[in-house]
């Protein structure tokens, strides 16, 4: 099942603003060795900081500091492989941009964000509800850098405690800094997609569209909705994880309002690259 997201556009956009504040210094991280000493430079100087990888988490401070404090930068551990198990193995500064076309070439799909820009750690370090789970439901192990520079994993037979904190932790987790996921994946999941324009006007009517849809989603996991609202525009993503020559039923409370102004992804069968890729045209929607 997928979060139905009630986003204020304007208030996102306000925080956003908030949480990119300019730090003292920026640290870009190649790779673990590099991590470690600057994990030990910070807990020696005492210094705040904050882990940056896409930088989309609008927050106040999540993915940077002020003046005083320090910002390591993961964006550059964005290896992506997949082992003889078929689980994915991607570095925490990888994007989901990176991942789905990784995956759909080899008829495989993961637990992931609809906007392919979101970072994987950031994505993986929350929880998201979706057909297999949550996306931190799929994640097999963590390799972090401690404290005190030490690089482990931790995953159901090691430091199980790490690994289930980690499971929702966020991105600015205390303990560590994620540096790599391996993650679960699963054959090409098929989806079925709208994404429609309404009028911000009919909000009462979205929301209570947005309500009887959601109580559908409780006996059918393959429902997926999602709402944001806008200042000009409220987006409304109806998905389905099957393929079908007709849109479900299920989703008539939205194609029967009258205040759709336009459907910046018409009733598609794709996968979750396609989608991502519609998903891109939210960014600059056409009047």
């Amino acid at each position: 099942m997928l979060l139905v997201v009630l986003w204020l556009h304007a208030v996102f956009s306000k925080l956003r603003s908030l949480g990119a504040s300019r730090a003292q210094m920026l640290r870009l991280s190649m790779n673990l060795s590099e991590i470690a000493r600057g994990r030990h430079f910070i807990k020696r100087t005492g210094s705040k900081f904050a882990l940056r990888t896409s930088g989309r988490n609008p927050n106040p401070g999540f993915s940077s500091v002020n003046e005083s404090g320090v910002v390591i930068d993961l964006r550059r551990l964005n290896s992506v492989s997949l082992d003889g198990d078929d689980v994915l193995r991607a570095g925490t500064g990888s994007t989901w941009r990176q991942i789905y076309p990784f995956l759909d070439e080899r008829q495989l799909s993961a637990t992931g964000g609809r906007d392919s820009a979101v970072g994987v750690a950031g994505f993986l370090l929350g929880a998201f509800p979706n057909l297999h789970g949550t996306g931190a439901d799929g994640v097999k192990n963590f390799e972090v850098v401690l404290a005190d520079s030490t690089i482990i994993n931790a995953n159901a037979g090691s430091n199980p405690d790490l690994y289930r904190a980690l499971k929702g932790g966020g991105s600015n987790f205390g303990t560590g800094i994620v540096t790599q996921l391996d993650i679960a994946t699963y054959p090409l999941i098929k989806v079925q997609y709208t994404i429609n324009l309404y009028n911000p006007s009919d909000y009462l009517n979205i929301i209570h569209a947005t309500l009887q849809v959601q109580q559908a989603m409780e006996t059918d996991p393959k429902i997926g909705l999602f709402t944001n609202f806008h200042s000009g525009f409220v987006a409304v993503g109806l998905l389905y994880a099957d393929w079908a020559d007709e849109q479900p039923k299920v989703f008539e409370p939205f194609t029967n309002l009258e205040s759709l102004m336009t459907a910046v992804a018409p009733t598609t069968n794709g996968t979750l690259l396609s989608l991502a890729g519609a998903m891109a045209h939210l960014r600059s929607p056409q009047k």
